[in-house]
């Protein structure tokens, strides 16, 4: 989470206006995610992966000399390699899309929408470097919902808690926790994840069943907080989904 960003959001925004100006009073952040039979960006077709962002300012208008500044942190995607060049390119539009730019550059139409929008682009080089991502993931009923944070049930779908969508089915993890009664089966998904640009070898996934008492896998002596006194049963062999 970035430092002064609205609770839940990902993103800072600064506003500079001419004096006796307010800033908007809502803004409509929209995350879009991949979709493998309409990407919303060229070869974005991962749902598991925001491809777009998008705010907007319902009944504002921005003044003369006023300006916006958004400020958000992205990694590079897993899979790219060193000495790659990665371009961002942002758009802004106003006037339902007849402004003039005066931007180095200018679009209309996918990927940013109907109209046109004035694009200005940044771009970074990537170098060589190691990184691994362990990501542990679990589902249960999804008529149950999620808790989230605050102990509050809350839909799977809901924002508030992560989301991983694998075989029809949605897992969540740390803060929020999946729900379950007795007798039914809970779905452990792990990831393991080659984030850097080096390939990695001798690649050795371990997950230790939670019950109560018990301790970390790699910080061993570090107590997990474990409530259940019985440790799961494996109702199948471990599966290799991708």
């Amino acid at each position: 989470m970035i430092a002064g960003a609205p609770a839940g959001q990902p993103y800072v925004i600064t506003y500079s206006l001419p004096t006796g100006f307010a800033p908007p009073a809502t803004v409509d952040f929209v995350t879009i995610k991949g979709d493998p039979a309409n990407p919303p960006t060229p070869g974005c077709t991962d749902p598991n992966r925001v491809c777009k962002l998008s705010w907007s300012f319902p009944g504002y208008q921005l003044p003369p000399g006023g300006k916006v500044e958004i400020q958000f942190n992205v990694k590079l995607a897993p899979g790219v390699l060193s000495d790659v060049n990665v371009v961002n390119t942002a758009g802004a539009s106003g006037n339902g899309g007849t402004a003039q730019c005066t931007t180095p550059g200018s679009a209309s139409g996918p990927p940013f929408g109907s109209g046109t929008f004035c694009t200005d682009s940044a771009s970074i080089t990537t170098v060589a470097g190691d990184d691994f991502q362990a990501q542990k993931w679990i589902k249960a009923d999804p008529a149950l919902g999620f808790l989230n944070a605050a102990g509050q049930t809350v839909p799977v779908t809901d924002p508030q808690c992560p989301q991983y969508a694998s075989g029809g089915a949605v897992y969540t993890r740390f803060p929020c926790v999946a729900r379950v009664q007795p007798g039914e089966q809970i779905d452990y998904l792990i990831r393991g994840i080659n984030s850097g640009t080096n390939p990695a070898k001798q690649i050795v996934l371990v997950d230790g069943l939670p019950v109560q008492g018990d301790n970390g896998v790699l910080l061993s002596s570090q107590a997990r907080g474990t409530e259940w006194n019985n440790r799961p049963v494996m109702s199948s062999p471990a599966l290799r989904v991708a």
